[in-house]
């Protein structure tokens, strides 16, 4: 599959179109769903938002819309599996892989880890009550490059021990 992160000069929205096109020339009709339900997500982003008059969804926003389609199928994918469903799970996990190739490159566990460590060194904190202290930063500095629950894991881990 090829990246999907944009070039220079596209937006998301705009390479995601792009994209279902070649997937609908292409025949590759598992990857034109995906897309078709992902554009359809984004699209009704901006309208909740064009609803509260702001201002269009910059990258950031459209990013945190895929993060959040893709948490949907992480939590749909443990349901299937439990369910007994694996044809199911199988194809939320196809669509997960879709959505992923528009977020930058996310950050390993080590770095999660190298990451967390230096921020709790910095804000001095001590035991997992304090974690309100240290999510923020940490936050602020990895940015949309890890996954928060993981990140969140290890921080509680870390405080913890």
């Amino acid at each position: 599959m090829p990246d999907a992160s944009p070039s220079h000069g596209t937006t998301i929205p705009q390479q995601v179109e792009a994209d279902l096109k070649d997937a609908m020339r292409a025949g590759d009709t598992a990857r034109r769903d995906a897309l078709r339900l992902l554009r359809a997500a984004l699209k009704n982003a901006e309208i909740e938002r064009r609803g509260g008059d702001h201002a269009p969804m910059d990258d950031s926003d459209v990013r945190a819309v895929i993060q959040r389609q893709i948490k949907q199928r992480r939590d749909s994918v443990e349901q299937f599996r439990s369910g007994k469903r694996e044809d199911l799970a199988v194809k939320e996990e196809a669509e997960i892989a879709v959505f992923q190739s528009y977020l930058p490159q996310a950050m390993d566990e080590a770095a999660m880890r190298s990451a967390a460590i230096a921020v709790i060194a910095e804000t001095g904190a001590h035991g997992p009550k304090e974690m309100g202290k240290v999510m923020p930063v940490l936050l602020a500095r990895v940015g949309d490059s890890a996954d928060r629950s993981v990140l969140a894991g290890i921080v509680r881990q870390l405080l913890s021990s």
